[in-house]
């Protein structure tokens, strides 16, 4: 499967979010999509919406990027609100994940109506997707990521918006880096490299008759969630 038409097919969201975001706009019936780049644990998500972004939904995406770094330099790299054997997410993290889906819903004019335990719960269900694809021995070579990075890059080109030239360069920014050189750090490679590991492991279940029409992704990671949730600790009080 090309992997750039599965991408704008299923929204990849920062950390694997297009569950909760698909949803809510599933529910809203927003047909239109447009690529759009952000960063925050993954590199690449897709926002939705149809042509040019009206003057009055604009958003300074370098204010949008100071004030987020300004929140982050204020918290504690070893604070977390989620802990297993397996795998914890930081309070930072959680923190740049929800500015990030905060930003897609104001860019797309859309109600935001996610809780902090939805944000959490997606987190969580990422990392258990994750890690059910690296048990299942998934893996992709960095020549196929490179190749992922080559025709996505083409893509945007091609759509040359505004907007996602401006979180492009943010971006690049942000590793204190030029953009042929954001593509090509080791943490952007990483970044793809989980997605694209996830994407896989995806495939092959439904190639395997797991996943269907009846029995969906959605279902899979809810089942996920409950199978492991006895070893996984939350401390949503530390959201408030």
């Amino acid at each position: 499967m090309n992997k750039i038409k599965k991408a704008i097919d299923q929204i990849p969201l920062p950390d694997q979010l297009n569950t909760v975001v698909q949803k809510s706009l599933q529910q809203q019936q927003i047909k239109k999509k447009k690529y759009l780049l952000l960063s925050s644990v993954a590199v690449l998500f897709l926002a939705i919406f149809g042509s040019s972004l009206a003057f009055s939904n604009y958003i300074s995406i370098p204010d949008f990027f100071k004030s987020k770094e300004e929140k982050l330099l204020q918290i504690d790299e070893n604070e977390f609100i989620v802990q297993s054997e397996e795998f914890t997410i930081s309070l930072k993290q959680f923190v740049e994940y929800k500015e990030n889906i905060l930003l897609i819903h104001e860019l797309n004019n859309f109600p935001y109506s996610l809780t902090d335990a939805d944000l959490v719960n997606q987190m969580i269900k990422d990392e258990l997707l994750y890690m059910e694809a690296k048990k299942a021995n998934v893996s992709i070579d960095k020549e196929d990521v490179e190749n992922y990075i080559s025709e996505l890059r083409l893509g945007l080109a091609e759509l040359n918006d505004p907007i996602q030239n401006e979180i492009e360069a943010q971006l690049a920014k942000s590793l204190q880096v030029n953009l042929d050189e954001y593509y090509k750090h080791p943490v952007t490679l990483a970044k793809y490299e989980r997605l694209l590991t996830e994407d896989e492991f995806v495939q092959t279940l439904y190639e395997r008759g797991i996943l269907n029409d009846q029995y969906t992704i959605e279902m899979y990671e809810n089942d996920l969630l409950l199978k492991y949730e006895k070893g996984i600790t939350i401390y949503l009080e530390k959201l408030k």
